[in-house]
């Protein structure tokens, strides 16, 4: 609370009223940086007593307002976390890195046929059958921290040279693109606080499955020979 002022002679007063941040104070709490001028006149009313006439001027950024104190605090909903992976479907012995995955942001168009756009935001290979996309930190987690419908496409890397069908030396790439969407909600939870929450959903119900094969071409042989009599 600001405390009572007392004016025992006439003239102008000017003060200016301001938040403070305490220290160590919750990073997720956003104070208002605006501050107040307050503009008191004392004056004799000629009949024995001061009278005064007070105004509150709120300065944010560069605007200014008459209004009453108000200190406009907002707590930001802490960010949430979510773990895009998909399995890798190979018909040989797979080992670590064999192959490679891009993860695009993406966008549903009108239809709602999800396409993706710009580059690759993240390249990962598979570990063993698996594989995980990792942020810069390479937490293995992708990071939201507002309501809304994400929507990403997975890629697998196919070499230059792949003919149409993506077939490169015996290994039959994938070439689809899968749709994988996550939904981030905003809630309250117990105690009255916004909390988010992460579901991430392959377009796919049976999971973000990227299936390659290896085949060989049949060889043909023809021998020749003679009969001698």
């Amino acid at each position: 609370l600001i405390p009572q002022l007392t004016f025992n002679t006439v003239g102008g007063y000017r003060f200016v009223v301001k938040e403070l941040v305490p220290a160590g104070t919750n990073p997720l709490m956003v104070y208002d940086k605006a501050y107040f001028e307050v503009e008191i006149d004392v004056t004799d009313n000629l009949a024995g007593a001061l009278v005064y006439d007070l105004r509150y001027i709120r300065v944010d950024d560069e605007t200014s307002n008459e209004v009453n104190i108000i200190f406009n605090n907002t707590l930001k909903v802490a960010p949430i976390s979510a773990q895009i992976t998909g399995e890798k479907s190979y018909n040989k012995t797979l080992t670590d890195g064999m192959f490679s995955f891009e993860l695009y942001q993406a966008l549903p168009d009108a239809s709602g046929k999800v396409n993706a756009v710009g580059e690759a935001v993240l390249e990962v290979s598979n570990a063993g059958n698996a594989f995980t996309f990792k942020d810069e930190a390479d937490t293995g987690y992708l990071t939201y921290d507002k309501a809304g419908d994400y929507y990403y496409v997975v890629k697998e890397v196919v070499p230059e040279g792949a003919d149409q069908n993506g077939k490169y030396n015996g290994v039959t790439y994938d070439t689809k693109e899968h749709v994988v969407k996550v939904t981030v909600t905003e809630s309250v939870d117990t105690s009255g606080r916004s909390i988010l929450t992460a579901e991430v959903a392959p377009e796919n119900s049976s999971g973000l499955i990227i299936v390659n094969s290896y085949g060989v071409a049949p060889v043909s042989v023809t021998v020749d020979g003679k009969h001698l009599i």
